[in-house]
């Protein structure tokens, strides 16, 4: 499983999570659908500035990690 969501113009961590999650004006609400997806154990995050919109956050959303054959359990941690 893998994912992403892009938030362009909001700066602190809670309005981000929270126009993710309402993903209004999407109509497929997939912003949504990965933030709540329980195959999403991973989450890696950036943020920064942005020239046109101020500031950008990117999510990437993973089933998990492996190594060559091997893949890594994160169910507990």
């Amino acid at each position: 499983m893998i994912a992403e969501n892009c938030d362009y113009g909001n700066c602190t961590g809670l309005d981000i999570i929270m126009n993710l999650a309402i993903d209004d004006g999407v109509s497929s609400r997939g912003h949504r659908t990965n933030i709540f997806n329980p195959s999403a154990k991973l989450v890696g995050i950036a943020s920064g500035m942005h020239t046109e919109y101020d500031h950008c956050c990117v999510l990437d959303y993973a089933g998990g990690l492996s190594t060559g054959n091997n893949p890594i359990n994160n169910h507990h941690q």
